[in-house]
């Protein structure tokens, strides 16, 4: 009887951590991506055109696109394929469809190009 009882407490043990490791990304989650994402396009335009140059170019628009990383509102997120997911988000009132992919270095954004 031990035996089956513990059994069963493993096995709810087992399925809540698949559990936990298959559930989408959380607000926080598209906020770091987000803000990931912004600061590698400032360091491949400084790649590019040198610090000065793209500072140059784009005055301080990373600045203020990262700044917009607080104004990010989750609206939801379902499963789009393996550790993918579609989400609905919001950025200052407006909404905005992306894609968030699980990988190595944790979530990475794709915007959906519309």
């Amino acid at each position: 009887m031990a035996r089956s009882r513990f059994a069963v407490l493993a096995l709810c043990g087992f399925v809540s951590l698949l559990a936990a490791c298959s559930s989408g990304p959380n607000q926080d989650d598209i906020r770091a991506a987000y803000i990931k994402q912004i600061d590698q396009a400032k360091a491949n335009a400084e790649k590019m055109a040198g610090a000065g140059a793209a500072t140059g170019l784009f005055g301080d628009q990373f600045a203020q696109a990262r700044s917009l990383a607080d104004s990010i509102k989750l609206i939801g997120c379902k499963s789009d394929g393996d550790h993918a997911y579609a989400c609905d988000i919001e950025i200052q009132g407006n909404g905005r469809a992306i894609r968030m992919a699980k990988g190595d270095d944790g979530w990475v954004m794709i915007l959906d190009g519309k």
